[in-house]
């Protein structure tokens, strides 16, 4: 390729980028679209169904009509009616379950100043401001639930699987458990345990280590047959190491 050539590649390229650096004018027109959406979805919530069915047909036509607009400006009211019209209402009065939960305005702005910003939390040295919030929120947390803020410290996680494989392999290391023992340690669960628990055991044990289900008591783990199971597994020279419960 010759010089010329090549510029008129990078021309190119920066005109088709463009659309990925919108001026401010476009920016506060794509932040009103967006709140206006926002403000009428959060104003229908007294009025929302826990549940929003949309008959399949309707769902391939409002699939191709999304797919059809052209610019931000169009798609933008069109995306929030859609995403609003159907499916779970995590935030309606009506919605008891815990995950996923009704998300709050203020985190939502936060996401938005954090996304823009796109600062890099992971040290101080990259964002001083970020891990200081970071470190607050959590000392927060520890208050809340009767630690002291001096001495216990934790992170906040992407989600449920991530603490779940965090919280295990803190276990893992409490207990000193090298991969020499994998074949011989036991984990009690039950059919009512989440799911993100088995992934989180085979990413840090393989196949390895030894799952026992555990036999349940009008919905509950019962202690008995844990009991027993424990038993049983200490007879035959397997090394008891963690029981999952399961709460709600």
């Amino acid at each position: 390729m010759s010089t010329s050539e090549l510029r008129d590649t990078i021309l190119d390229l920066e005109k088709a980028a463009a659309g990925l650096e919108p001026t401010q004018e476009v920016r506060e027109h794509w932040q009103g679209l967006t709140a206006a959406g926002i403000n009428e979805f959060i104003e229908a919530l007294g009025y929302e169904k826990a549940y929003k069915t949309l008959d399949p047909d309707l769902l391939d036509l409002q699939i191709q009509s999304l797919e059809s607009t052209k610019g931000a400006a169009e798609l933008i009211p069109e995306l929030c009616r859609a995403l609003a019209g159907s499916g779970i209402v995590t935030a309606s009065p009506g919605h008891l379950g815990f995950v996923p939960g009704g998300g709050l305005y203020a985190a939502a702005v936060a996401d938005h100043l954090a996304a823009s910003i796109n600062v890099f939390s992971g040290d101080s040295f990259a964002s001083p401001v970020a891990v200081h919030i970071h470190q607050a929120a959590l000392a927060w947390l520890c208050s809340m639930v009767g630690y002291d803020p001096q001495t216990a410290y934790g992170d906040i996680t992407s989600g449920g699987s991530i603490a779940t494989l965090t919280a295990f392999q803190v276990a893992r290391e409490s207990r000193k458990i090298k991969a020499r023992d994998y074949e011989k340690t036991t984990v009690y669960l039950s059919e009512h345990t989440h799911h993100c628990c088995q992934k989180a055991l085979r990413t840090l044990f393989g196949d390895a280590i030894i799952i026992r289900s555990v036999a349940l008591d009008n919905y509950r783990m019962s202690a008995p047959a844990l009991e027993a199971l424990i038993i049983e597994d200490l007879k035959i020279g397997l090394k008891p190491w963690l029981v999952v419960g399961t709460a709600g």
